[in-house]
Parts: C-alpha cells; sequence; structure tokens
C-alpha cells in the first residue's frame, strides 16, 4: 500500500449506529505504518474494547476495516464476514446484557 490506514474495531449495533465502544489506531500502536508493508504475513495486531455499563441489552456487532485518518475513506472489503456497503468486516455477533 502506499498510503497509511488506521484500523478501527468498533462494536455497535448491526445497523451500524451508534458505535458503543471503539478502538482506532494505526497498526501495531503506530509502529507498522501500512506503507512499509509488504507481501508477507504479519504478527497478530490486539485491540481491546471496554463495553460501557449503560450499553443496552441488545444484539451488536464486532467490526474491523481500515479507514484513511485524514479523509476517513474506508478500504473496500470482501471476503467472509464482508459488509461492502459500509466497508467493514463484521467479526460476530455479540449479545450485550445489562
Amino acid at each position: 500500500m502506499s498510503e497509511n490506514y488506521t484500523v478501527f474495531t468498533h462494536v455497535n449495533p448491526p445497523t451500524g449506529s451508534p458505535i458503543w465502544a471503539r478502538h482506532d489506531q494505526e497498526p501495531f500502536g503506530g509502529g507498522c505504518p501500512t506503507s512499509l508493508w509488504t507481501p508477507r504475513p504479519l504478527p497478530l495486531d490486539r485491540y481491546e474494547l471496554a463495553l460501557p455499563a449503560d450499553m443496552p441489552t441488545g444484539e451488536y456487532v464486532l467490526e474491523v476495516g481500515m479507514y484513511r485518518w485524514d479523509s476517513g475513506e474506508r478500504l473496500p472489503v470482501s471476503g467472509e464476514g464482508a459488509d461492502p456497503a459500509m466497508r467493514r468486516l463484521i467479526l460476530t455477533t455479540i449479545r450485550g446484557v445489562r
């Protein structure tokens, strides 16, 4: 990639809004910008999300994707879990219980 992208991880309803938990950062805490990536496997990059105590009971999705920090434009997605319209990968559905 010639550009640097930020990874987003969000927990929100399937509609995409509101976001109840989020963690956005450059890969590996900024230590491995996407413009330096080469076609080789990367190590695991961890993201932690804290769910708020006032989060309503309901179904939520854990989603990930990448975007340009300067414009907010998300990269297209494909494959298992892809939501091309919202340019996100849905990893799983969770049930929030108060």
